[in-house]
């Protein structure tokens, strides 16, 4: 309890320490003012593509034990309080414990959900449910789950539809290195887990996990430490485009192919325009880079969109473009590109814009219910899921999807553990997000947990 005591001051204090270049920690200065401190730090993006957003106070949302979420609070998690929209999402307990089943739309042991909420996830077996400080209670309008997030009640909706029946979190082995905004790429039954950074910089190593498998094995390493970049798979090749140089801050335009055959790494040509955080899709035989930012410490983002056509080995640029953003999702079928998610220029939080790339143009999809950057996703057979990221309440384990002919997106199972700027990919159906980070007591904290989202 002390811990989490002391992160939820670490946010309110003013001493805030940021990534900068090769993962330096800078100490913020003290600001009387709340509204020019959230100006100045608005202006401020952390390291490797991680946004730097302080939320004074919380914005005024209190982080509140035992007692549930502040201001709009979701419904209780078990043994400990629920995080509200706009709350801090922290319970005294939520440990893991026996008779802690989801439920989907029911109750698990010791956490009640609200209406269309999802049930304690891993609660404490005969916790008694603690109701939200105002708006919330059991029974709550768009209920949250609790979480074995640490010891966190980790809200599941933070807003959004009734929660969709038939899927179940699964825990798989943990990477052999804690990591953040590493590339995830699925080659067949496996998933590739590619760079990223941890607290001693920018990484190379790669590990490989077949679905099935007890551990991740080692894979060839990248040619040069690389994390944020745009990645997919083109038949055996990998094709990591963009991201940060080896200083850890400037966009780069490199592209390396990583054939899984052979298990040699080469260089393919530059891409025309140098981005980090970019939103990639393998559409029509070739990479497909979306968006991304181009500049470091500095809130410049662009829409331009660029093809990789191994065949020719050239790229090419489109005349379309995307609202300006970096740090969302490209997630694709036969037909068309879904660009999800993202920071645009005037949303630093995360924005909650969904579009569709079509050969004809662009089109707006229906919105995310939660606004979030550094997301994880992908399309299962049931539709397009996304979970995790950063939002305006730090980082988040919600989860949706926008499921079959559904016209909204649905509020799904949080995930166990909550973070934002993991891996992630689909195999066999099933998203599975790796790694990334957890901002703890003013700093971000790697993870190397992995969890698999799956329908029932």
């Amino acid at each position: 309890m002390h811990e989490r005591t002391d992160r939820a001051k670490g946010f309110r204090s003013a001493g805030q320490r940021f990534f900068r270049g090769n993962i330096e920690h800078v100490a913020g200065r003290h600001h009387e003012d709340a509204s020019a401190h959230r100006h100045a730090v608005e202006r401020t993006l952390l390291t490797l593509g991680m946004l730097a957003q302080f939320v004074v106070g919380c914005s005024g949302h209190e982080t509140r034990r035992e007692e549930g979420g502040g201001t709009g609070g979701m419904a209780a998690t078990a043994n400990g309080g629920g995080g509200g929209v706009g709350g801090i999402r922290d319970g005294q307990s939520g440990a893991t414990g026996s008779g802690g089943a989801l439920s989907t739309g029911g109750a698990g042991s010791g956490g009640t959900s609200g209406l269309g909420g999802e049930a304690g996830v891993h609660s404490s077996s005969g916790g008694a449910p603690q109701a939200a400080a105002t708006g919330g209670g059991s029974n709550a309008s768009s209920g949250a789950a609790g979480s074995n997030a640490e010891d966190r009640g980790a809200g599941a909706a933070d807003g959004g539809a009734p929660a969709a029946p038939g899927f179940t979190w699964r825990t798989l082995p943990s990477l052999n290195k804690k990591r953040q905004n590493a590339m995830g790429v699925a080659v067949g039954e496996a998933m590739y887990v590619l760079g990223g950074f941890d607290e001693s910089g920018l990484l190379d190593d790669v590990e490989r996990l077949e679905l099935g498998d007890t551990d991740w094995t080692t894979a060839p390493s990248l040619p040069t430490p690389q994390c944020c970049a745009a990645a997919g798979l083109i038949g055996t090749v990998v094709a990591i485009a963009g991201g940060y140089q080896a200083d850890g801050h400037t966009p780069t335009d490199a592209l390396l192919l990583f054939d899984t055959a052979t298990g040699a790494w080469q260089s393919g040509p530059p891409m025309p325009t140098a981005r980090a955080n970019a939103m990639a899709a393998v559409w029509d035989g070739k990479l497909v880079v979306i968006g991304g930012g181009t500049q470091y410490g500095a809130v410049q983002a662009t829409g331009v969109i660029e093809s990789f056509d191994p065949m020719s080995n050239s790229w090419s640029t489109s005349p379309l473009a995307v609202t300006p953003r970096s740090a969302g999702i490209a997630v694709t079928d036969s037909h068309r590109v879904y660009v999800i998610g993202g920071a645009s220029q005037n949303s630093l939080y995360g924005d909650p814009i969904v579009e569709i790339l079509t050969a004809e143009g662009v089109t707006s999809a229906p919105s995310l219910g939660l606004a979030r950057v550094q997301v994880a996703g992908g399309l299962l057979p049931a539709g397009l899921v996304v979970a995790g990221g950063w939002t305006a309440n730090l980082d988040t384990a919600a989860a949706e999807g926008l499921l079959g002919a559904q016209t909204m997106w649905q509020s799904l199972p949080p995930m166990p553990t909550s973070r934002a700027g993991a891996a992630a990919a689909v195999v066999n159906g099933s998203l599975i997000v790796a790694g990334g980070g957890q901002f703890l007591q003013s700093e971000w904290v790697q993870q190397d947990v992995v969890e698999a989202l799956e329908a029932d």
